[in-house]
């Protein structure tokens, strides 16, 4: 059996979207490091520079950061779905960018004990 997920992407806690992810919900070994992991990728950047950033995947804006994590996960028929409502999984991670602070703050919470399993707050 999968262990699904749903992954809803905000700006100062306003929701742009959301996925669904048929498998692999778990906060260790699952989802929730591949968010982490995803972010540490990656640099933030207001506008494309026009030198390259070595071994580093330039997210220009929170928004090109949503595309192309979906672009990473979404590995053909099934696995990955857009979703535009509220859906209940075993996992669910919000992942909001704060304007403010420039940062984002990932939370994950499993359905059955409907507290946070993990919060982290990543500079970008």
């Amino acid at each position: 059996m999968a262990t699904r997920s749903t992954i809803n992407f905000s700006i100062n806690k306003k929701r742009i979207c959301s996925v669904y992810q048929q498998y692999d919900g778990y906060i260790e070994g699952g989802v929730g490091d591949d968010i982490k992991e995803f972010i540490k990728t990656g640099t933030f950047c207001n506008g494309i520079p026009s030198n390259k950033i070595e071994d580093k995947t330039l997210f220009n804006g929170f928004e090109c950061f949503i595309a192309q994590y979906i672009a990473k996960n979404k590995l053909g028929t099934g696995g990955l779905y857009m979703s535009f409502h509220d859906i209940s999984q075993a996992y669910t991670y919000n992942i909001d960018f704060d304007t403010e602070t420039n940062s984002i703050l990932v939370k994950a919470y499993h359905y059955k004990r409907k507290v946070e399993e993990y919060t982290e707050r990543i500079k970008v």
